[in-house]
């Protein structure tokens, strides 16, 4: 009967910390991801304050809270990129046995960062998608020219 109730529990739990493992260990690749869309999300914002300046106050509300959205999920990724960089940096060592013991005993110290981290990023992804998908479903990227014929 135990063996029955362990081997559940061993079922349960092995999905879980193959998750848990997946998650943490692709968390480096998962930071280069969000700085490439922290870099596009920055050249979109700039574009849009060239767009609003040419404007003037035109813009319609939702481009406004749409634009207001993409600063926060800016802001976001550069705070997420902060933590990266102080808990998870690249930290070089030699080669050999007291370098493999300072890299261990950095993985363990780094594990709870390590798992917030890669939370957050999942977490500002989802976000991104998001007002990606709002965009699109209320046509806030609707050049000038398109928004103009269709009222012709």
């Amino acid at each position: 009967m135990a063996e029955i109730a362990v081997s559940f529990a061993i079922d349960q739990l092995l999905p879980l910390l193959t998750d848990e493992v997946n998650l943490l260990k692709g968390v480096h690749k998962e930071f280069a991801d969000i700085k490439d869309e922290l870099e596009s999300i920055q050249a979109f914002l700039k574009d849009a304050d060239k767009r609003a300046a040419a404007e003037g106050d035109i813009t319609s509300e939702g481009v406004k809270i749409w634009v207001k959205q993409v600063r926060e999920a800016s802001l976001r990724i550069e705070n997420i990129i902060d933590d990266y960089l102080i808990h998870l940096g690249k930290q070089d060592y030699d080669p050999g046995c007291v370098a493999l013991l300072h890299k261990v005993a950095h993985l363990f110290k780094t594990m709870i960062p390590r798992h917030r981290i890669a939370s957050e990023i999942q977490d500002i992804k989802s976000y991104v998608r998001g007002i990606k998908e709002r965009s699109e479903r209320y046509a806030f990227q609707r050049s000038p020219e398109q928004g103009s014929s269709s009222s012709r």
